[in-house]
């Protein structure tokens, strides 16, 4: 399960930071201002400085705005603000003890760049129950249809109706997903894995996939079809009897590349569903930034994708939430273009 998308610092300060984004371009914009009064200085054109006043105040202001919002450096989480205040949205600070920048957020400090996978537990009650439909939430948003959900119910793996449509499960929107009340009752134990990849560079990974069923009795040795091969001991098998999860060297052995052994003798007609996971690039299938006068289609071009427009000499970056696309400005300018 993966997503090929890198999510970008530039987007998640659109998404969680706000106005922390505005006041760091509004002091990139006046940046002018800033030059021109140490050039008025050094020449002591005082006139020249009396002229730009308000323009310096305008920087300034918007400095002080950004310290208000950037504690610095802290070994830990802080729990109020230096100044005392209460932590609001969008205050960021750098945490020395993982070498990480933390921006806080509804849930609390979000740790940018790092988080590969979610684990969220719901225990299933009458209030997630509306007639035919149990609706479970989720903390963690996530893409919809772009299979980076694992789901299971009682320790069940379940299939997304995105990749086949009488699957088990909609993906109804990007904080819930959908089952009928004929499949999960009251009392039920939904654990809900949510993927991101978040590294800044590119890796690509293609999942391979088939299912086998059990022919005679006390089968336990699965081959592979011809093309289809994993690298034992790296992880990157995932192996389900009648859509129940096994643990590699507790309920399968990986004996070759090309097949496995089942320790469990298991009767005919049992289910058995494998998952190959592979990297096919660490670099960018296209050009990190792409050159041109015209808006790229955004369809093209994976989350992080940048974009120089030719004609203006201004940055943007692609930024990709669960129900839209749109190149966002690193400029600070016209902020976001909706489609192309």
């Amino acid at each position: 399960m993966a997503v090929n998308s890198a999510i970008s610092y530039t987007g998640l300060v659109q998404k969680y930071i706000g106005t922390a984004y505005d006041k760091v371009a509004l002091v990139a914009d006046n940046m002018e201002a800033l030059l021109a009064l140490v050039e008025a200085i050094e020449h002591e054109d005082f006139d020249k400085v009396v002229e730009i006043a308000d323009e310096i105040k305008d920087v300034l202001d918007a400095i002080d705005g950004f310290m208000n919002i950037y504690y610095g450096a802290y070994p830990e989480h802080p729990t109020e603000s230096p100044t005392g205040d209460p932590i609001d949205l969008g205050d960021m600070y750098y945490n020395t003890t993982y070498d990480y920048m933390y921006v806080y957020g509804n849930a609390g400090w979000i740790q940018l760049g790092s988080r590969e996978k979610t684990v969220e537990y719901t225990a299933v009650t009458t209030g997630h129950i509306v007639g035919s439909t149990v609706t479970i939430p989720v903390t963690q948003p996530y893409y919809v249809g772009q299979d980076n959900l694992n789901v299971y119910v009682n320790g069940v793996h379940l299939y997304s109706k995105h990749t086949d449509a009488s699957g088990d499960y909609l993906e109804a929107s990007k904080q819930t997903i959908e089952f009928n009340s004929s499949d999960v009752q009251a009392g039920d134990i939904v654990i809900v894995e949510i993927a991101q990849v978040t590294e800044t560079v590119y890796h690509v990974v293609e999942i391979d996939e088939f299912i086998y069923t059990t022919l005679v009795e006390n089968e336990q040795t699965i081959a592979f079809p011809t093309g289809y091969i994993y690298i034992p001991e790296t992880h990157n098998l995932e192996v389900y009897l009648d859509r129940v999860i096994q643990i590699v060297d507790l309920d399968y052995l990986e004996l070759t590349p090309e097949a496995i052994d089942i320790i469990a003798p298991q009767p005919a007609g049992t289910e058995v569903y494998i998952k190959i996971g592979k990297a096919i690039s660490t670099t960018p299938i296209v050009p990190k930034t792409v050159f041109q006068d015209t808006v790229p289609a955004l369809n093209l071009y994976d989350e992080g994708q940048q974009w120089f427009n030719t004609s203006t000499a201004r940055m943007f970056i692609l930024y990709k939430d669960a129900d839209s696309d749109q190149w966002v400005s690193m400029t600070g300018e016209e902020t976001i273009i909706v489609s192309s």
